[in-house]
């Protein structure tokens, strides 16, 4: 995890299934509660992701709408973009296209 102006960037990488999403959602969940203002979850180096990772990050996502900070989903790989336009995860939180277009969103909302 990084912070930049104010704004934490968690970096995934790798693979996000039945198995690593539950340490994803934890360790989410622990940096939204630890006061976070801002959160970018970036996934550009995500190679896989299935349901598991899906509810993990929906869950994080609703948490940080239940203590306060802001969460949004930053720069999918390919794989993981398809999988998003598939559940319609943008209904559920903001997917931006890169790190930089996360960091205006917060700066300028």
């Amino acid at each position: 995890m990084e912070e930049d102006d104010g704004v934490a960037f968690f970096h995934v990488s790798g693979e996000v299934d039945l198995f690593t999403a539950p340490l994803l959602r934890d360790q989410l969940v622990r940096l939204v509660n630890g006061g976070k203002r801002d959160v970018v979850v970036l996934l550009a180096e995500v190679t896989y992701m299935d349901m598991a990772g899906i509810h993990a990050l929906e869950h994080c996502s609703r948490r940080a709408q239940g203590v306060g900070p802001r969460l949004v989903l930053s720069s999918p790989s390919p794989i993981v973009r398809r999988v998003f336009e598939i559940v319609g995860m943008q209904r559920q939180v903001p997917v931006l296209p890169t790190r930089t277009a996360a960091l205006h969103h917060f700066l300028e909302g």
